[in-house]
């Protein structure tokens, strides 16, 4: 009987639809059976904050297989066997968590699952630096397959994306019963405090990174924050800091700007997000 390995990874040279939160299979393909069938391992990246993270997380939150952690060394002979359908989590110069069944020849060759991605173009430029929201993204992850398999999603990946969407957003009325968090140095610098406080009508603060990450750890069900992931796409989205959810997603990306605008959070962003929560509030 063959071995069957999944593993997280985050590679650098790998982007669906720049998207944050995604899937593109639906849950009753043959990936996602292999997947089921399979064990995970999470691959240590080298760097001891962010391993120590992801073994946390992973020991907290993943039930979905059993799981093992593995050093990335060990990745090319795994990927060579043609005896184990094997995939990675490990550091590239873009960060962020890919889950993949492996088997292929090369990466390009293995089925994406589902992924999170970091900011790189924010307050998240080095691979490492999301490790203090590693719990969320995992969270995230499993939700949005939990989502597909609940809602029988099917179709071409970007209907199911679209799907995801109006999923994510449905609960876009919750946000006033919460104090939104908006980081400061992940809004780059076309949005103002200004900007906000006449667009963004709840209740809200301006806080640091250091604030973000003490609400995931205590899983505060106090706040939510605003989370941009900005690298060749634009996406924005609002995390519950207690169990992952997505309350709301939007991937935007303006055309008509040039690349130095397009690229960052802006005034507009934000009265969009106010109309949503506006129509879904109960």
């Amino acid at each position: 009987m063959k071995t069957k390995i999944i593993l997280f990874f985050s590679l650098f040279i790998f982007s669906i639809y720049g998207n944050a939160q995604f899937s593109s299979l639906p849950y009753d393909s043959e990936e996602f059976s292999k997947f089921k069938a399979s064990k995970t391992f999470a691959v240590l990246t080298g760097d001891h904050n962010f391993d120590t993270q992801l073994i946390a997380a992973m020991s907290e939150s993943w039930k979905v297989t059993p799981f093992e952690t593995i050093k990335g060394s060990d990745f090319e002979k795994i990927l060579e066997d043609k005896d184990v359908s094997a995939s990675y989590l490990f550091m590239s110069s873009k960060g962020g968590l890919i889950l993949i069944n492996g088997g292929g020849k090369t990466l390009g060759q293995c089925h994406v699952l589902t992924a999170s991605d970091a900011s790189q173009r924010t307050n998240e430029p080095n691979p490492t630096d999301c490790a203090y929201r590693l719990r969320n993204m995992i969270e995230s992850m499993l939700r949005c397959m939990d989502l597909i398999q609940q809602n029988n999603l099917k179709g071409r990946p970007w209907n199911i994306d679209k799907y995801l969407r109006n999923i994510y957003n449905s609960n876009a009325g919750k946000m006033p019963s919460r104090t939104l968090l908006f980081c400061e140095d992940s809004l780059g610098d076309l949005l103002t405090k200004t900007d906000i406080a006449g667009t963004y009508p709840y209740k809200y603060e301006m806080c640091s990174k250091e604030k973000i990450a003490q609400v995931i750890a205590e899983k505060s069900t106090e706040y939510y924050y605003f989370q941009p992931i900005i690298n060749q796409f634009k996406n924005l989205s609002v995390v519950d800091p207690s169990n992952g959810e997505i309350i709301y997603y939007y991937a935007v990306l303006d055309f008509e700007l040039p690349a130095s605008q397009a690229l960052k959070v802006k005034k507009g962003n934000i009265e969009d997000m106010a109309k949503q929560i506006k129509a879904k509030k109960k």
